[in-house]
């Protein structure tokens, strides 16, 4: 029985996404410790992580957009549903 290996369907856009999901679990995870109240350097070391990781929301976006280019690199606007319907 062989195995298949989805691996080697993966683009930068599907790594993208995973990282960007990634941060936003992040994100919770230092906001539950800045309620702790821990010292002064501590809170601007992961208050500067958290500027950081805030911007995963166009990361994201990115990685869909560049998965979905790559997997139908034929396509035009018009194959959209949106513009079928008003041809």
């Amino acid at each position: 029985m062989q195995q298949s290996n989805n691996l080697a369907g993966a683009d930068i856009g599907d790594f993208e996404k995973m990282m960007a999901v990634f941060t936003v679990i992040i994100q919770s995870v230092i906001s539950f410790v800045m309620n702790s109240n821990p010292p002064i350097g501590q809170q601007f070391f992961f208050g500067g992580i958290y500027e950081t990781v805030k911007f995963s929301a166009p990361a994201f976006i990115f990685g869909i957009l560049y998965s979905t280019t790559r997997t139908h690199p034929q396509a035009s606007i018009l194959e959209y549903p949106q513009f079928i319907h008003n041809r």
